[in-house]
């Protein structure tokens, strides 16, 4: 039964990729959360992270050849880029809706905070980290 699910999961992950290959595509931002808050219609609360929490929620964004940019870590939903001043903001297009806004402030080795915000059903998770863009691959 776990197996099939995975299989399951594997599809629909795939199904929203729009084809293109990891050579015509860039990770452009990608950082890892210090926070994680969640909220219901009755309550909002911190919840503990531990390191390997901090690792598996990682946030990816990635931007192909033709200037398209996805949520690599989010089923590859497509995003709109928004540039808002000190801030960048990739919003889901989709109808799960959901955005990372990345601060335009770098601090110490090209280093920027950023807040993740997604919802599953009536919850909502948001996400409070650092990240940096990638260096470039050998």
């Amino acid at each position: 039964m776990l197996r099939r699910n995975w299989v399951a999961v594997a599809i629909v992950v795939t199904a929203g990729y729009s084809g293109t290959s990891p050579q015509e595509a860039r990770v452009v931002f990608e950082g890892y959360p210090e926070r994680r808050y969640v909220s219901t219609m009755d309550s909002v609360w911190l919840a503990p992270m531990s390191v390997e929490a901090r690792f598996n929620n990682k946030v990816s964004i990635i931007v192909d050849e033709d200037g398209r940019y996805y949520w690599g870590t989010r089923a590859m939903r497509p995003l709109t880029r928004h540039e808002s001043g000190d801030f960048t903001l990739y919003v889901a297009t989709g109808p799960t809706g959901g955005y990372v806004k990345v601060l335009n402030a770098v601090f110490g080795e090209g280093v920027r905070a950023y807040m993740e915000h997604v919802s599953i059903g009536l919850e909502a998770l948001t996400y409070y980290g650092l990240g940096s863009e990638p260096p470039p691959s050998k």
